[in-house]
């Protein structure tokens, strides 16, 4: 849709239109028409010397000829089929700022957001739902599935908060269908976005905000989410690469991409992993995480362990692979290792063994 096919300017004209100026300010100021800020009756009674309720009867007889105005309006009943049709396409129902963001994006009309919001009420057609301490503030068509919307977003927070565990999406649409045969993914997509403590990560995975696996807060429960789905050790400053320009991940596709785009400098994320028992160094700034059987400590205390662990005398070439599951070390420098007598010996076939065995 083309700017000039819904001139938002010639719709406030209209159903303004055969108001006395001062009501007409008042309107404005009331609904942040005219600076996008909505003022509180008390505040506009003060600019006017009058009472907040008389303030409130002169907003009331404006309207209702706004309404009446409303009514003749052809431009804003090609601005309501519009706002329709966007929101039949999200489901029939949507968290009113990113709604109101979608319809601005839409009519391409540089408009304060609470204009917008005015005229959606003006319509009989949505119905408005006010914010609470799970959802955001909602609109929907009405007779539309809100009521569905709603008592799906319950048994979802219900069923990640009894798993304790993050879920992918196909996990949460088979959880949906089980109630709701009828349901899409993508009207579960738009279910989702209303809810204020359902987040996901940018590894397309499901949970309650305040998790560390969905909004890691710090660098290092970030770098440990990343190197969880990566499955591989990471060098610190690829770990520190990822978390500030994405990597190879679609931080985008997170619910709160600026957390995950922080900037974090190198020594910061070395620093911090190297005091996080979560993490191995195992290499020269490279790190593993101790969830796949890595052990921090030096290339001797590795062998050591391993000699502790098999019980039994092993050759130089199975030392060599032993270690390099732990540490990512030159074959040399395990070699060089064995040569400490006072700790590991040989027997005559050639095998080390941990002299204190």
């Amino acid at each position: 849709m083309k700017k000039e096919e819904l001139p938002l300017k010639n719709i406030f004209v209209e159903i303004l239109s055969g108001i006395n100026p001062r009501t007409q300010d008042i309107l404005k100021k009331r609904f942040g028409l005219a600076d996008g800020q909505a003022q509180t009756l008390e505040a506009i009674g003060q600019k006017y010397n009058i009472t907040r309720e008389r303030i409130r009867q002169i907003e009331v007889y404006g309207l209702k000829i706004v309404k009446i105005n409303v009514s003749k309006s052809t431009d804003f009943k090609v601005f309501l089929e519009t706002a329709k049709q966007l929101l039949e396409t999200q489901g029939a129902i949507a968290p009113l700022d990113k709604f109101v963001k979608k319809i601005q994006d839409t009519i391409h009309v540089q408009t304060y957001p609470s204009a917008i919001l005015f005229l959606l009420k003006l319509s009989p057609d949505f119905s408005f739902l006010p914010e609470s301490k799970n959802r955001y503030e909602i609109v929907s068509l009405k007779n539309s599935l809100s009521e569905q919307a709603l008592n799906f977003l319950n048994a979802i927070e219900k069923e990640l908060s009894n798993a304790n565990k993050a879920m992918e999406m196909s996990d949460i649409v088979k959880l949906a269908q089980k109630n709701y045969n009828t349901i899409s993914q993508n009207n579960i997509n738009n279910y989702l976005e209303l809810s204020k403590i359902i987040a996901a990560n940018p590894f397309g995975e499901y949970g309650l905000r305040y998790w560390q696996d969905i909004e890691p807060k710090g660098a290092k429960d970030k770098a440990y989410l990343i190197m969880k789905h990566k499955k591989t050790p990471m060098h610190f400053t690829e770990i520190a690469h990822t978390i500030n320009e994405g990597g190879e991940y679609e931080i985008a596709r997170a619910t709160s991409p600026n957390l995950w785009l922080k900037s974090i400098k190198l020594q910061t994320i070395h620093n911090e992993l190297i005091k996080d028992p979560r993490f191995v160094l195992i290499g020269r700034g490279i790190y593993a995480l101790n969830d796949w059987g890595y052990k921090p400590g030096t290339v001797k205390d590795v062998i050591v362990e391993i000699f502790k662990k098999v019980k039994k005398p092993l050759s130089k070439d199975e030392i060599i692979a032993l270690v390099a599951k732990q540490k990512i070390v030159q074959s040399n420098t395990i070699i060089l290792n064995l040569q400490d007598k006072a700790i590991f010996g040989k027997d005559k076939n050639k095998k080390y063994f941990l002299k204190t065995i």
